[in-house]
């Protein structure tokens, strides 16, 4: 017959073994919650897009966990083509978080667009760097002039003889997203010739809508002669 004490000291000795139960079990509830949540942020962001032009987006990949890809069909204008990208994950994966570390757990938008003509006037900036191809490491880097925005002590290069315009375009896409974003540029020899990212922590989808305008305007910009 199994008395008190026996039962005790079992139970004392399974204690390690309920713990881990417990930790798998909630690691567990957290992944679901927080795949439930990603994919229901993604689906927000992707119908912000299908909402920021007239034209409608075809689906390239599924809301996920992992995030989505579309293409606006038809492009608004002034592009023949324009693709967007959003790479994330959930908050609450930790084996994720371990794994891919804080850094790459981030979100990731990537905006890309072909014009419909050549691009006269070209963009090159990148965060935290020094822009290359106007440092004569390019073909034709005399042509390129370096610049430089004060007010996040960055530079960035311009090609073209009437850059003003994408100049301003793209000071306003730094003044409105500076936190997130991370790459601009506008190349002639590029395809896209546009590609816009921005990476941070979960994206607001209502800031979708003013980004679209600003890619677009940067778009015109970039066939001002």
């Amino acid at each position: 017959m199994i008395n008190g004490a026996e039962i005790e000291q079992w139970l004392a000795e399974m204690a390690w073994l309920w713990a881990l139960g417990s930790v798998a079990i909630l690691a567990l509830l957290c992944w679901l919650v927080g795949r439930w949540r990603t994919v229901g942020r993604c689906r927000a962001m992707l119908a912000a897009f299908d909402d920021s032009t007239r034209g409608r987006l075809q689906v390239l990949r599924s809301p996920s966990a992992g995030g989505f890809g579309a293409e606006f069909q038809p492009a608004p204008d002034p592009f023949g083509a324009m693709e967007i990208a959003y790479d994330t994950g959930s908050r609450l994966d930790l084996w994720a978080w371990l794994v891919r570390g804080p850094l790459l757990s981030r979100d990731r938008l990537v905006i890309r667009a072909s014009l419909s003509a050549t691009p006269r006037q070209e963009l090159h900036w990148v965060r935290s760097e020094i822009p290359g191809r106007a440092r004569g490491r390019e073909p034709h880097a005399v042509l390129w002039l370096v610049r430089r925005v004060d007010f996040v002590q960055s530079e960035f290069a311009t090609r073209g003889l009437n850059p003003s315009a994408i100049t301003h375009v793209f000071t306003e896409l730094l003044t409105r997203f500076e936190p997130f974003l991370d790459r601009v540029m506008v190349l002639q020899e590029a395809r896209p010739h546009v590609e816009v990212a921005l990476c941070g922590r979960e994206l607001n989808r209502d800031e979708i809508p003013p980004l679209v305008a600003l890619v677009r305007a940067l778009g015109r910009a970039a066939l001002v002669e």
